[in-house]
């Protein structure tokens, strides 16, 4: 294995644990400063970048390009044949290729529902670019009022809410993206908003647990 991977921040302040898991695989980490890594999308910043990796194979933030989101949309597939009669399926959304990819995979056989985890406007407008024609905005939505603050901000109330649940379910979750979408799914049931057989998605990241200090050890 090995590449480089670019990583919003300065160097100087030590690795997270998922980023020397990284370097232990053999990936050579660049830090940008955040005024740079603001142009992530921009056509000449990501030129200049690829100029200096010519044989790279290029992976944007969350994995979120066409070949993720058609990857995204096996997800369906398993969703659909664990529980055949669900009307809603709701995951929490960073990028928005994997939700994006979850829409297509559905085909409005149920309801997906997106909880942004994210400040991002932006996402709506990336996950209707990649949902397929003919896939209407009634079969999705997003929810934007889950984030608790913005990316990684994960308030004691929202870990000790994730814990509470990891006891009964027998399964370890995650505070940045998987709580999100189960509080905000138990915020809409109560509301009304989703009534009926519904999945959440449980989309992994629990390395991720070791930069909390509360869940670093369990």
């Amino acid at each position: 294995m090995g590449g480089v991977v670019y990583v919003r921040g300065e160097p100087g302040h030590g690795l997270t644990p998922t980023l020397s898991d990284v370097e232990h695989l053999g990936f050579d980490i660049e830090f940008l400063p955040r005024g740079e890594y603001r142009r992530r999308e921009e056509g000449s910043f990501l030129e200049a970048l690829k100029a200096r990796h010519p044989q790279a194979f290029w992976i944007p933030e969350g994995g979120s390009n066409e070949a993720g989101v058609a990857g995204a949309a096996l997800i369906a597939d398993h969703v659909l044949a664990a529980c055949p009669l669900v009307q809603h399926v709701v995951l929490a959304v960073g990028t928005g290729g994997t939700f994006a990819g979850l829409v297509r995979g559905l085909r409005g056989r149920a309801m997906a529902h997106g909880v942004r985890v994210t400040k991002d406007h932006s996402t709506e407008a990336r996950v209707r670019d990649w949902v397929e024609e003919g896939t209407g905005h009634d079969t999705w939505r997003l929810h934007e009022d889950y984030h608790w603050g913005g990316y990684a901000k994960c308030p004691r109330d929202l870990i000790t809410f994730m814990q509470d649940l990891e006891s009964p379910c027998g399964l370890l979750l995650e505070p940045i993206y998987v709580a999100k979408a189960l509080w905000a799914t138990k915020a809409l049931q109560a509301a009304g908003e989703i009534a009926g057989q519904t999945v959440v998605v449980h989309t992994g990241g629990l390395q991720g647990r070791r930069g909390f200090e509360q869940l670093a050890r369990s």
